[in-house]
């Protein structure tokens, strides 16, 4: 943990010098036009809203599984928050998991009977903002109640920030977006709700797979490559068509070198009829990998063909712009591959696979020994070999074959 430094108490110093010394225009002592019971007021109103934002996730989430078991889905889990698991429970044959970051929250559906299924999604999905817009009604009539208003005598609005929080979270749900969340795109409410009418059968089997998806996404970001190939595969048998599925196996397999098969599955779904946009990048991206990996000169033209596509569809994703900067580096444009690998690389930190990619530090140092510094592309070499995070055997093939042209430094 970082420690607080002399400026950080200085800054903190002023602050308080300001605040019990300073006079507003009109002449009165800043202290008294803000008194600390108001500090405090607002402190509190702050974690009050910090508290219902948790807590309307919460609601919408459960709002999708009720309504998608009243409907006749299964669901298998409900995920409240990203990051570090804190807690998990299962109620009625559901997993119900709380994480620490405060970023949304996914309901994963498991089967479903045959037969009106389309209302059936419809009323999965309408469920989360009707459970948060009750939770807004429940906020108006708790405003008008007597413990409202003694809470509001001392600055504290616990009804107003619980029905706003609400109100906002039917807001951002109604929106039709789509979100990547550990390389896989999730469309909002909103944007499912559009797409409903015009989901043609590999579309719902994309949504009815999540539950799949979601375990061997997991199991991929942990490196346990394996296991997340034996997830996908298993999902697609229930689910033969899913591209979600499809795409998520072929990173699995890219990842332990199996190329040649990830085309063929990566190539089958793209021939399952146009994908959505955001689906179809997430192909073309691993199509990329795929003929980078190959390394022929007829491969590295079709990586800079798919790479540019996906880098184009998926602006400022940090997978994308770094296989575009290694396809145009096997090409020879070396100069504008380096424009885009030093934007993207950070050589000061460590490598992370969102962020800070291994086949970005690669073909950075690289471009960095071909423009004759030696000393900084011998630097990157032995960070990738030194780093606590492994290698995919994809990378380590990769990280062979430069280091073979740079003369094994």
């Amino acid at each position: 943990m970082k420690k607080t430094g002399a400026l950080e108490w200085a800054m903190a110093l002023f602050l308080v010098a300001i605040y019990y010394l300073g006079i507003l225009p009109d002449g009165q002592p800043l202290k008294e036009w803000f008194p600390p019971q108001k500090i405090v007021a607002v402190a509190i109103n702050m974690a009050l809203g910090v508290g219902s934002f948790y807590l309307g996730i919460l609601i919408h989430e459960l709002g999708h599984a009720l309504a998608g078991k009243t409907a006749g889905i299964e669901i298998i889990k409900v995920q409240i928050g990203f990051g570090r698991e804190i807690m998990k429970l299962h109620l009625l044959g559901t997993e119900l998991v709380f994480h620490a970051r405060l970023a949304g929250g996914l309901t994963y559906p498991g089967k479903s009977p045959g037969g009106r299924f389309r209302p059936r999604l419809f009323a999965m999905i309408a469920g989360g903002m009707m459970a948060n817009a009750l939770a807004v009604g429940a906020g108006i009539w708790a405003m008008n109640s007597a413990w409202s208003e003694t809470l509001e005598g001392i600055g504290i609005y616990l009804p107003h920030v619980f029905t706003g929080v609400n109100l906002f979270m039917i807001g951002v749900s109604l929106f039709p977006f789509t979100s990547l969340a550990l390389g896989t795109p999730y469309p909002s409410d909103g944007r499912q709700l559009l797409r409903i009418p015009f989901m043609d059968d590999v579309d719902l089997e994309d949504f009815m797979a999540a539950a799949y998806l979601n375990r061997g996404v997991e199991l991929l970001w942990k490196d346990d490559y394996a296991g997340a190939e034996s997830a996908f595969r298993e999902g697609l048998v229930p689910f033969p068509r899913s591209r979600m599925l499809m795409n998520n196996l072929a990173s699995a397999l890219i990842s332990q070198g199996k190329c040649a098969e990830a085309r063929e599955i990566l190539e089958a779904a793209l021939g399952n009829g146009p994908p959505p946009a955001l689906t179809g990048a997430m192909l073309r991206l691993n199509l990329a990998a795929v003929w980078l990996f190959d390394g022929s000169n007829e491969a590295i033209e079709k990586a800079l063909e798919y790479s540019e596509a996906a880098s184009k569809s998926l602006v400022g994703m940090h997978e994308a712009m770094v296989m575009r900067g290694a396809a145009l580096m096997e090409s020879g444009k070396t100069d504008e591959a380096m424009a885009i690998l030093e934007k993207q690389v950070h050589s000061d930190k460590p490598l992370d696979k969102l962020r800070n990619s291994a086949t970005g530090f690669i073909y950075l140092a690289y471009g960095r020994h071909l423009g004759g510094e030696t000393e900084k592309a011998a630097e990157l070499m032995e960070k990738l070999k030194t780093s606590p995070e492994p290698l995919s055997p994809y990378d380590q093939t990769l990280l062979e074959r430069v280091e073979g042209r740079m003369g094994g430094i």
